[in-house]
């Protein structure tokens, strides 16, 4: 009788620790992919952000001046540069998938910003300060600790 007892208590202890083993596993896999959606939410931002540089630079042979400014703003980009709308709009939206700044001096522009995850597939070993650059040119450097 204890027998049957000890064998149905470990059946269920071996249960319960297999069932948390478990959704421990998809817990943590869950919060990696939500950083890699983030990350890949964040690109997309960022580069509707530079077409819409690049199509400012199209037509006025420069880029709208600006040093620091945090990109999570509502932003625009039109005729009038990055103040109040005024003619063709060439972006309109903000970055809010994580913390970007955009510097420019009307000849070139650096958005910074940084990923979450590693992307090794384009050379992104681990979590980094990252750079884009004229025509939507990215590049990442190792995090300064």
């Amino acid at each position: 009788m204890w027998e049957i007892l000890v064998v149905k208590y470990r059946f269920y202890t071996y249960s319960v620790l297999v069932i948390m083993t478990l959704l421990i596993f998809f817990v943590i896999l869950g919060l990696n992919n939500r950083a890699r959606v983030k990350d890949i939410a964040l690109i997309k931002e960022l580069k509707e952000f530079s077409y819409g540089l690049e199509k400012y630079y199209s037509n006025y042979r420069r880029y709208p001046e600006a040093q620091q400014l945090n990109l999570s703003d509502n932003l625009i980009i039109s005729d009038n540069g990055l103040a109040e709308p005024h003619g063709s709009v060439y972006y309109r939206g903000d970055v809010d998938s994580g913390a970007a700044s955009y510097s420019s001096d009307s000849l070139a522009y650096e958005i910074h910003f940084k990923l979450r995850r590693h992307w090794p597939v384009v050379g992104v070993t681990d979590s980094k300060d990252c750079l884009v650059s004229n025509n939507f040119n990215i590049s990442c450097e190792a995090e300064n600790k």
